[in-house]
């Protein structure tokens, strides 16, 4: 039979668009600003809990699935969510 090439983590067809690079690049400037200044800026604070609330998990479960989750990702992971 043919057998299906193992894709690695993030990569290939199955990596993230650059579209969702963008707007995690944004959420994270966003958390920057709020740090930063201190002040609660309402667009800011809502791209950032919108990652933190709604990607973080979903990249931890892809990690558990593909068995990527492990080192170093495991606990930055494991610290993001926290």
């Amino acid at each position: 039979g043919v057998q299906k090439e193992k894709k690695k983590f993030g990569t290939g067809a199955g990596g993230l668009r650059p579209d969702i690079w963008l707007h995690h690049a944004c959420a994270i400037a966003c958390f920057a600003v709020v740090l930063a200044t201190g002040e609660f800026k309402e667009e800011a604070v809502m791209l950032t809990a919108v990652e933190t609330t709604c990607a973080l998990p979903v990249a931890f479960g892809q990690a558990i699935k593909s068995k990527q989750l492990k080192g170093v990702r495991s606990l930055a992971l494991a610290g993001l969510m926290t």
